[in-house]
C-alpha cells in the first residue's frame, strides 16, 4: 500500500515511537496516582526479551476499572492532545473493542480488513479495563455467554472483509449487518459495558480483561496476581507489571512461556505509516 504524504515505518522505528508515548503515559499515571500494568505480549516481552518481543508492533497495558475511568476523564488535562487521541466507544463511530486506545496522531495503521470502518486509524497503545467476575463457576459461564452474545452482534454489524473472502461471503456479511440495523451500535456497546461491569460492586476473588482476544477463562485470574504494581525493565526504561509476574505469564501462556516460538507461529506485524 502506498499513501501519499506518508512513509512506511520500520518495526524498530514504530517500537521507538510507541515506547516514547508509553513513557508519557507512565509519567502521567505516576503524577495522578493511576495504577496500570503492562500485560500479555508486552509483559512476556519484558521478561523474555527485556522489552518488546522482536516482532511485536504494539504495547498492551491494563487498569482496574476505577483507574481506567480516571485516566479516561483526565486524559485531556494530563496528556498532549496535540499529538495523542484517546479512542473509545464515545470518541468515534465504528469502534468495536470494549477498551480505549491512546492513538498517535500523524500515523496510519494499514489494517485492510477494516478499511471500510469509520474510525480513527492511527497506531495505538491498548488500555484494557479489568473488571470483577463472579466467584461461582456457574455464574462465570452465564456471564461469559452474555458477553459472547453481545460481542457476536457487534462483530456482525462491524464485519471484516479479508483477502480470501469470496464475493458471496462479503454479500452475506453485508446482508447480515443490514438486518441488524434494528440494534443500534451504541445500544450494543452500552450493553456490553453494562455486562462487563455488573459485578464491580461485589467483593469477588477474580478479575478479568474481558476485551482481550484471549478467552474469558484464560483471562480470569486472582486480583492478587495483579496486586501492587512493580517496576520491570522494558527496553531503556522501567514500566509497571503485575505483582506476581511469573504466575500471570504461566496462567496466560503456560509453563513454557520462555520458549521462543518458531517463525511460522509468530504474529506478522501490520504496516504502519507516518506523515512526512
Amino acid at each position: 500500500m502506498k499513501l501519499e504524504g506518508y512513509r512506511k515505518l520500520e518495526l524498530k522505528e514504530l517500537q521507538k515511537i510507541q515506547l516514547e508515548v508509553m513513557k508519557e503515559i507512565h509519567k502521567a499515571c505516576l503524577q495522578h496516582n493511576i495504577k496500570y500494568y503492562i500485560i500479555a505480549g508486552s509483559l512476556l516481552g519484558a521478561v523474555r526479551h527485556g522489552g518488546f518481543i522482536p516482532w511485536d508492533d504494539d504495547i498492551d497495558i491494563a487498569m482496574m476499572r476505577e483507574d481506567y475511568n480516571k485516566f479516561m476523564s483526565l486524559f485531556p488535562q494530563i496528556m498532549d492532545t496535540n499529538r495523542l487521541f484517546l479512542q473509545h466507544y464515545g470518541s468515534d463511530v465504528d469502534f468495536r473493542p470494549a477498551l480505549m486506545r491512546v492513538c498517535i496522531k500523524g500515523t496510519y495503521l494499514d489494517f485492510s480488513c477494516e478499511s471500510h470502518w469509520k474510525y480513527c486509524k492511527n497506531t495505538y497503545i491498548d488500555i484494557f479495563p479489568l473488571d470483577n467476575v463472579p466467584d461461582s463457576d456457574v455464574d462465570k459461564v452465564s456471564h461469559e455467554k452474555q458477553l459472547k452474545r453481545l460481542d457476536k452482534l457487534i462483530r456482525a454489524k462491524l464485519y471484516r472483509i479479508h483477502e480470501d473472502n469470496t464475493r458471496w461471503l462479503i454479500v452475506l456479511k453485508k446482508f447480515r449487518a443490514a438486518l441488524l440495523k434494528l440494534y443500534p451500535l451504541k445500544i450494543l456497546q452500552n450493553n456490553i459495558l453494562r455486562v462487563m461491569t455488573m459485578y464491580n460492586n461485589n467483593n469477588t476473588h477474580d478479575v478479568c480483561s474481558m476485551a482481550s482476544h484471549y478467552s474469558y477463562k484464560k483471562q480470569s485470574m486472582s486480583r492478587l496476581i495483579y496486586g501492587t504494581p512493580k517496576l520491570i525493565k522494558f527496553e531503556d526504561t522501567e514500566l509497571y507489571a503485575p505483582s506476581r509476574t511469573e504466575e500471570y505469564l504461566i496462567h496466560l501462556y503456560g509453563a513454557n512461556y520462555m520458549q521462543i516460538p518458531s517463525e511460522n507461529k509468530r504474529d506478522i506485524p501490520n504496516d504502519v505509516y507516518i506523515k512526512l
